[in-house]
């Protein structure tokens, strides 16, 4: 559990939003985040708006769910783009992306999830993506670590 958050803070952290030409405007209640704005820094002084994370959690404070929301500066309003779906299981957690279906007004096009499976030896990383013609998920990657391995390499798999 406390793995799949640091491993998720990881990939926050070195992501395409971090680095100095970003800010950010945190919004936290009960000492948790539940909403996160991204700015593009521009000329080293201006904001210019691009993101926007909101993430909503259980009844165990445990992260179920974080939604993003991506700048139109045309219409100048923010719009939903994915969400991440965070389940949590005895022997693992499942991240799930789901993209946004303007349609069907709903987060109904799931492409791709990772499952992180924890036993006494360690922890396995699965990677799988959708298959819509076979309506099956296909296995893309296995990577197993061991206990003493170092969990950051989660974030580049």
């Amino acid at each position: 559990m406390t793995v799949m958050m640091a491993v998720t803070g990881l990939i926050n952290v070195t992501g395409a939003n971090g680095g100095p030409d970003f800010a950010y405007n945190t919004k936290v209640e009960n000492g948790q985040m539940t909403a996160q704005t991204v700015y593009k820094v521009e000329d080293g002084k201006y904001l210019k708006q691009h993101l926007m994370y909101g993430f909503d959690y259980d009844a165990e404070n445990r992260l179920i769910r974080k939604e993003v929301f991506k700048w139109d500066a045309i219409r100048q309003v923010y719009e939903r783009s994915y969400c991440l779906n965070y389940t949590y299981e005895a022997g693992g957690t499942e991240m799930e992306l789901a993209l946004w279906n303007a349609k069907e007004a709903g987060y109904t096009d799931v492409k791709q999830k990772v499952v992180y499976l924890q036993d006494g030896m360690g922890i396995t990383y699965l990677a799988y993506e959708w298959d819509s013609r076979d309506r099956n998920w296909n296995l893309l990657a296995e990577h197993p670590l061991q206990n003493g391995d170092n969990a950051s390499l989660l974030a580049g798999k």
